[in-house]
């Protein structure tokens, strides 16, 4: 699984959002890929907090959607709109 942070280095995020005349500098994006238990959530949170970040984590979108089922096509949907979450991040 992966965990995917968005960060605006320098901007808050409704600063970003809103393009309140701030010199937007380039967003970051950090992808974080590994192995079952190898820290890439903790990682993810650090980063999260460290850098104002927005944190996309497939597994506790799931978990929160569907409880502890995890059903084929909720992976599908979920990834899709974690994919759609960063573009608008990322674009913007």
């Amino acid at each position: 699984m992966a965990a995917l942070v968005a960060a605006c280095p320098g901007v808050s995020n409704d600063e970003a959002s809103l393009g309140w005349g701030v010199m937007m500098r380039q967003p970051t994006l950090f992808l974080t890929v590994g192995l079952p238990c190898t820290g890439k959530t903790t990682a993810a949170r650090r980063i999260e907090i460290e850098r104002n970040a927005l944190r996309l984590t497939k597994d506790e979108w799931v978990k929160a959607l569907y409880g502890p089922e995890n059903p084929p096509s909720a992976q599908a949907v979920i990834e899709g709109r974690l994919n759609q979450g960063a573009a608008c991040r990322t674009s913007g």
